[in-house]
């Protein structure tokens, strides 16, 4: 019988695939007020094109969406995304994290946004995945052909192959000893511009991160 819950090998597999990324950062990204799903997929778009314009390079990230409704003993959890980032240049995780509040709101305890440098002995890909093909689960991807290419990629079309080489450049100046710009100007610059909460934050409010 068909199912549309696959089994644990199943996500093994994908696990496995994916662990072809060099993955740097692991990401809880939560929204402190109350949004509907098509406003989290709206803002982390944003999010997004944010940090490729400040970054001035590609993002790969997979995502995982969770939501849950209270019931059988557990209380709810409102839609919050984990996720898993690489890019031809060193992400700063306190950048991300804050470029993020500053978008979805900032608490007290910085709950908003946990994010770690990615440890691939650990179980990231698959806590990124858990939920994907649950009711009230989805997930997302973006440019992951940058590094899952498959052997004949080049010879398919120009634009594929332009995609390739810009992105194997930028990965060879990130070799280079000298730093690398984040956002007009040096990543302590950049991390200094967010250091302090913006007048409009919704510090506070419910809705925080819930992990399971």
């Amino acid at each position: 019988m068909f199912s549309m819950y696959p089994s644990r090998d199943k996500l093994s597999e994908y696990a496995e695939w994916l662990q072809g990324v060099p993955w740097q950062l692991f990401a809880t990204f939560c929204f402190v007020w109350r949004v509907s799903d098509g406003q989290a997929a709206q803002v982390f778009k944003t999010f997004i094109n944010r940090l490729e314009k400040s970054l001035r390079c590609p993002i790969v990230y997979i995502r995982g969406d969770e939501k849950r409704y209270s019931g059988c003993g557990k209380p709810a959890a409102p839609r919050h995304f984990h996720r898993l980032m690489a890019a031809a240049i060193r992400l700063d995780a306190k950048y991300i994290a804050n470029t993020w509040m500053r978008m979805a709101g900032f608490r007290a305890d910085g709950a908003g946004a946990k994010v770690c440098t990615y440890d691939p002995k650990g179980n990231a890909i698959a806590y990124c995945l858990k939920f994907i093909f649950q009711p009230d689960g989805d997930w997302d991807f973006k440019n992951l052909d940058l590094y899952l290419c498959p052997p004949n990629a080049m010879n398919k079309n120009r634009r594929q192959r332009r995609r390739l080489a810009r992105n194997a450049q930028r990965l060879l100046q990130a070799a280079q000893p000298t730093p690398h710009l984040y956002v007009r100007g040096t990543p302590q610059n950049a991390i200094r511009e967010f250091d302090e909460p913006a007048s409009d934050d919704r510090e506070g409010r419910s809705g925080g991160c819930a992990r399971k």
